[in-house]
């Protein structure tokens, strides 16, 4: 998709930052964006706010989505938004374990209040103890990392919105 945007021949590239391993370097739009589905970046969007080396080929990304269309049965219970810092490493199976049960409380990690558990936040720290387990460590001294490059390079960032389907009305009958 992105080569369809730009006239740059070799839209897809490593960093030239990423000098400590060419061949495992990863692969960016224009040699700066990881993520192509970025909602701000507009450098790699629009000329007016873009500059070199990148203002040559822009547009690289969009903000405009690809749109698809599902009906729904009534069976769904849940809608799922999440970005890649997700699903890394949470699979769609393991989403039922996760959620917290309705009314659910617990205590917050660092004030030691109890609150209520709303389902995104559980599924973002279920995503922070996955990344933090597999780098040996617990997801509190994960979270203690500075942010910056090491920190990038246990866990991403992530975003995730849930939605209850199951508290809206049917949609009316079709024609």
């Amino acid at each position: 998709a992105v080569a369809g945007r730009t006239t740059d021949p070799c839209p897809i590239r490593a960093s030239p930052n990423d000098v400590r391993n060419p061949r495992q370097a990863l692969q960016r739009v224009a040699g700066s964006l990881a993520v192509t589905r970025a909602f701000g970046d507009a450098y790699l969007k629009d000329k007016a706010a873009s500059f070199e080396p990148f203002c040559t080929h822009v547009p690289y990304i969009t903000a405009h989505p690809e749109v698809a269309h599902r009906e729904l049965d009534g069976t769904e219970h849940l809608l799922v938004l999440a970005t890649d810092g997700l699903w890394e490493f949470v699979t769609v199976d393991e989403l039922p374990g996760l959620l917290p049960h309705r009314g659910a409380r617990r205590k917050h990690r660092r004030s030691g209040a109890t609150q209520p558990c709303t389902p995104s936040e559980e599924l973002v720290l279920a995503a922070l103890r996955h990344a933090a387990g597999r780098q040996k460590m617990t997801a509190d001294e994960l979270e203690g990392l500075q942010l910056g490059p090491r920190r990038r390079r246990v866990h991403d960032d992530t975003s995730v919105l849930v939605v209850d389907l199951s508290a809206s009305p049917p949609p009316p009958p079709g024609p």
